[in-house]
């Protein structure tokens, strides 16, 4: 594959890149044998493969690109039938029309063209210099040391793909932990809010309470009807953060099938569990001494 200068796109880069580096590749081999999986793809007849998207001869300076699905969604902020800009080495802008989004794939951080059109708007750009090898698995680390001791003068850099697809998911699982670590954070603090609420709820409605112990209400009973109606406040908020959660996520609750089901619902179990000790820790205060003072006083 032939590459064009830019900066790199990919998840290992924080910064929002307007210009990502160009692939010019031929996809006849892609193509045949049907490598690779998207994400999503413009609907066009007679393409049976998005790969044939590269194909396509220019018009205008619009021709067709390909990128992974998560560098168009955070990387570029695009979507599938957007444009990118470019500045073609004539100085005339290239329009790259995206027609695909690759599924996870190791060209992260890199816009994917046709090598005709690569060669046509990049002409200075003269051979490879980014290449896929395929082999047998099992003689990976032999291959992989025998070129690197040849070529060594030449600034071979050889990387396995499932290396190259760890270290971007190594990115996205740090994103996922820091956010499950606010999220608990989040979520005790406000349990403990709620504590805190139902006491000065119950500082304001002593008089009320007194009044209901003068009368024959017993204060094992009055407790029950305040965790009964802070229980209601617990479980309602507790729903409906699921609920928004689940509509928020639903596309990638559909598109992937690992879901870590358990460890949420132990999460949720977990809060309410919380949320119910903070709750009977809070209802402790409200005893009979201490309503009969607060009765006394007025």
């Amino acid at each position: 594959m032939k590459r064009s200068s830019g900066n790199d796109a990919s998840c290992l880069n924080l910064n929002h890149i307007t210009v990502p580096p160009l692939f010019g590749i031929d996809p006849t081999d892609f193509i045949e044998n049907k490598a690779f999986s998207f994400a999503s793809s413009l609907k066009k007849e007679r393409l049976l493969n998005p790969w044939q998207y590269l194909k396509i001869c220019p018009r205008n300076n619009f021709i067709y690109g390909i990128a992974d699905q998560t560098i168009l969604d955070w990387g570029l902020k695009l979507k599938i039938g957007d444009t990118l800009v470019l500045r073609a080495e004539n100085g005339m802008p290239l329009k790259i029309i995206l027609a695909a989004g690759l599924q996870s794939s190791v060209f992260q951080g890199n816009v994917l063209i046709g090598m005709e059109n690569f060669s046509k708007y990049y002409p200075s750009v003269s051979g490879s210099s980014v290449m896929l090898a395929d082999g047998k698995p099992e003689l990976t680390e032999l291959i992989k040391n025998t070129l690197n001791e040849r070529l060594e003068n030449y600034g071979l850099n050889i990387e396995k793909t499932n290396d190259r697809l760890a270290s971007f998911y190594s990115v996205s699982n740090t994103y996922l932990s820091v956010f499950a670590v606010f999220g608990a954070l989040g979520m005790i603090i406000g349990i403990i809010g709620l504590g805190f609420i139902l006491l000065r709820n119950f500082n304001q409605r002593k008089k009320e309470f007194a009044l209901m112990l003068a009368v024959g209400f017993q204060a094992a009973k009055i407790r029950r009807m305040i965790i009964s109606e802070q229980l209601l406040i617990l479980f309602a908020g507790a729903s409906s953060g699921v609920l928004s959660a689940v509509v928020a996520t639903s596309d990638s609750i559909i598109s992937y099938a690992q879901i870590p089901w358990v460890f949420m619902s132990l999460m949720i179990l977990a809060l309410m569990i919380t949320g119910l000790v903070v709750l009977t820790i809070s209802v402790r205060s409200v005893t009979s001494n201490s309503l009969t003072g607060s009765l006394k006083k007025d």
